[in-house]
């Protein structure tokens, strides 16, 4: 994916996260169960908010379907995605470090 966008020069910098299983984030990988913890307490605390977007509502469903299960953190259920949630989650969790694989990242404010 990483590699089809950097072909298709956007015009914007680009960070490739690697999603893992895993217990605790190490450079450019970080667990899923993580970046939806962070996107959660975010939500929770009234830093981030849904506005009016086109995929708003689509947002929404995804998150009210996103759960946790034996360690398995994600959309359950036959035909459920939470590919809008972990898109906002990777963009949550970029803004939220300086520092990353050696650039120098923009702060969001309130983030």
């Amino acid at each position: 994916m990483v590699d089809m966008l950097r072909a298709a020069r956007l015009g914007c910098d680009l960070s490739a996260v690697v999603i893992t299983g895993g217990d605790r984030a190490t450079g450019a990988s970080v667990p899923k169960r993580d970046l939806m913890g962070e996107l959660l307490v975010l939500l929770e605390q009234g830093q981030l908010k849904i506005g009016k977007l086109r995929e708003g509502p689509r947002l929404v469903r995804e998150l009210m379907d996103v759960r946790e299960s034996g360690g398995r953190v994600g959309a359950e259920g036959a035909g459920e995605h939470d590919d809008l949630v972990i898109a906002l989650a990777l963009a949550c969790w970029r803004a939220k470090r300086r520092e990353f694989c050696g650039e120098v990242g923009h702060r969001l404010p309130g983030i």
